[in-house]
């Protein structure tokens, strides 16, 4: 009596499997398939018969079977009532666009050395199970599953499709199959799954993506309410990050939580500590045969069976090893603030100078006036001096530009009111061709009287191509010995007069007339004339 036996690999049903003793006879154009009658379906057996092209059947004809044949185009006119098709082992190279819509179902591609999966195919909405595995494929569309919605099983596996998969951030090869609750990945050399893969596959229960080359899993499990089981074993793991933790834990407890993680390169280190922990510690989560799980410690593979005293020794170590982190990182933040503010305070008058300079120009459009000759200053000095010595000052500046007709700057009556003094003091120094300090121990008391005397000093570096700008004139001679270092220049170049000290009326008027010739001189006179006297006889 013939019996069909239906064999069950997996959850995914393989017909043709044995057919004993059923009637043969004819139902196809070539006679060497074999043709058999069960339980009222008529089945036509074509394996292995070295077919090139797919044979016409009958139009009764059920379930056909062309596996292990050398097909390489995708059968076309089959007969309407088909309910099962077997092309596995042949060399369907590609899947373009199909229209199934006459056939019901496709239930098994395996090992037909499909390379590009494009599809889509249309018309069989009512396939539940599709086998794709071990077909050498390198790609599939975003569209290819546009005409398979309702598939719930769907074997991937033995593939190529790393690359294609690791390229999908939207989630767009997968963002039909809703009711899909088995997706197997395995043995796909994929290195890489973005977060988005899966972002549609509500009910999936099963995901298999073992045999890979994932050193970190960053696929969003978020959407898979109903997962049972996530296989990662055999791949190049060595932790599973904190969003993922959280994400298992959470689906696990609705229910059980089935992970393989088996044949990974676990580390036992500090920084997989609290990933051990999770793993050891877990309640709803069941790990397969965690106890021979192996990790590596200091050189030494350890099973699972020892995490306990080996998670004792760690968390010693580690508490060690974070107060030295937090040492380090101190330590560390310390020398590059200290660093930041030295070399801030090295150049903390340049900087000031770069920043009046830049929003004086942006600002009020002042353009930096052109050092090439004298009638491109507005002033021919600014004389920056102390308040304490403004009587002296006053009279000085009203004898020399009523007696030697020269324009001088002082702050008390030139400076523009309603701006800011920094504004004021690099717009007069910029508008002036020298800056006269009047130096006095009150002078170097003054912060605005030094922050004068130091933007002069980044006037000549960055402004005038290092022309002397800066000239003092020494009211007290003990006010030179407090000069700050970084104006000795000043002193060793002999870039200063001092005032008589007697107060004689010929001497005042010399040094008069000799301050008024400096500052008249061109830079160019200025620099190939002998030092000044400092002194005058």
């Amino acid at each position: 009596m013939p019996v069909f036996q239906q064999v069950v690999l997996g959850i995914f049903p393989i017909v043709f499997i044995n057919l004993v003793g059923a009637v043969r006879f004819s139902c196809s154009s070539n006679p060497k398939c074999t043709c058999y009658k069960e339980a009222g379906l008529l089945f036509a057996d074509c394996e292995n018969l070295d077919l090139i092209k797919v044979p016409s059947f009958n139009a009764d004809v059920g379930a056909i079977n062309l596996a292990n044949n050398r097909i390489t185009k995708f059968p076309a006119n089959l007969p309407r009532k088909i309910v099962h098709l077997d092309i596995s082992e042949n060399s369907l190279e590609y899947i373009g666009k199909t229209d199934l819509a006459n056939y019901s179902k496709l239930q098994n591609l395996t090992n037909s050395i499909i390379y590009e999966l494009n599809g889509p195919i249309l018309g069989i909405n009512s396939v539940k199970y599709l086998d794709l595995s071990n077909n050498f494929c390198r790609y599939i569309s975003n569209h290819f599953f546009d005409g398979i919605q309702n598939v719930s099983y769907l074997d991937l596996s033995k593939n190529a499709l790393g690359e294609v998969l690791g390229s999908d951030h939207h989630g767009q090869i997968f963002r039909n199959l809703a009711n899909l609750t088995v997706l197997k990945l395995a043995r796909n050399r994929i290195t890489q799954l973005p977060s988005a893969i899966f972002r549609n596959l509500y009910k999936l229960e099963i995901l298999n993506l073992s045999y890979n080359s994932l050193s970190e899993f960053s696929a969003s499990l978020e959407n898979m309410k109903r997962l049972k089981l996530l296989d990662l074993s055999n791949n190049q793991l060595s932790s599973l990050n904190a969003k993922t933790r959280n994400t298992i834990d959470y689906l696990s407890k609705t229910q059980k939580l089935f992970v393989n993680l088996g044949h990974n390169k676990w580390m036992c280190n500090c920084e997989n500590l609290e990933f051990l922990q999770w793993m050891q510690f877990s309640k709803n989560v069941v790990f397969f045969d965690l106890d021979n799980f192996i990790c590596t410690y200091e050189k030494t593979r350890f099973r699972f069976s020892d995490i306990d005293k080996l998670l004792q020794d760690l968390e010693k170590q580690c508490s060690s090893y974070i107060i030295t982190i937090v040492i380090m990182t101190s330590l560390i933040i310390v020398f590059i603030t200290t660093t930041f503010w030295r070399i801030l305070y090295r150049y903390r008058w340049k900087l000031r100078y770069m920043y009046y300079v830049a929003r004086e120009k942006y600002r009020d459009n002042v353009q930096r006036p052109d050092n090439t000759g004298n009638s491109a200053y507005y002033f021919d000095a600014f004389v920056s001096y102390a308040d304490k010595d403004r009587r002296f000052v006053i009279e000085l500046v009203k004898r020399l530009e009523t007696d030697h007709n020269l324009k001088l700057c002082i702050h008390h009556r030139d400076f523009i009111p309603g701006t800011g003094v920094a504004d004021n003091i690099t717009n007069a120094i910029h508008n002036s061709r020298r800056t006269v300090a009047i130096m006095t121990s009150h002078f170097l008391e003054s912060y605005w009287c030094m922050f004068e005397l130091n933007m002069a000093r980044m006037e000549e570096i960055y402004s005038r191509n290092g022309e002397n700008v800066s000239f003092l004139v020494v009211l007290e001679k003990l006010a030179i010995a407090k000069i700050p270092f970084s104006f000795m220049d000043l002193i060793e170049n002999r870039s200063y007069l001092e005032y008589p000290e007697n107060e004689d009326k010929d001497e005042v008027s010399a040094f008069r007339s000799k301050l008024a010739g400096t500052l008249r001189m061109r830079e160019s006179d200025f620099r190939t004339s002998s030092s000044i006297t400092t002194q005058l006889e």
